[in-house]
């Protein structure tokens, strides 16, 4: 791929990664309507994981190349994280309320997704297998 195409592809994942953070914030901050609270109760932490795991990998994407080191890596993890906290604080002032829980899984979510982003790049781009389950 020519360089101008890597940027290109590059430019599109970070406007897709911008659109989705956007996304995020707007959905962590709305009161949630009353026909929909039963709802979003019952798969609340499923949707904080799966949520925050999406927004792992693509800023995993977005931002950090197959070659950066695992400093970078941790340090995009702690980023995300210190989001996390502070998106749940910040619901105290919008008629939502901030829980710890919610934030364990918000963390769950962003450990997972950037360990399989760089899990991912590894298989993709050096060429390594995962390992194989030998048969007796």
């Amino acid at each position: 791929m020519t360089a101008s195409g890597k940027n290109r592809r590059l430019t599109i994942m970070r406007v897709f990664w911008l659109l989705y953070a956007a996304a995020l914030v707007t959905a962590t901050h709305i009161p949630i309507p009353d026909d929909a609270i039963v709802l979003v109760t019952a798969y609340d932490k499923l949707l904080h994981g799966t949520a925050f795991f999406l927004l792992a990998v693509f800023t995993s994407i977005a931002f950090l190349k197959r070659e950066s080191p695992l400093t970078s890596w941790v340090s995009l993890c702690g980023a995300l994280l210190t989001y996390a906290i502070l998106d749940e604080y910040l619901q105290n002032f919008v008629e939502r309320t901030p829980d710890v829980a919610d934030w364990l899984c918000d963390a769950l979510g962003i450990i997972l997704g950037t360990f399989v982003t760089r899990l991912g790049r590894r298989w993709m781009f050096t060429g390594m297998q995962p390992a194989r389950v030998e048969q007796l």
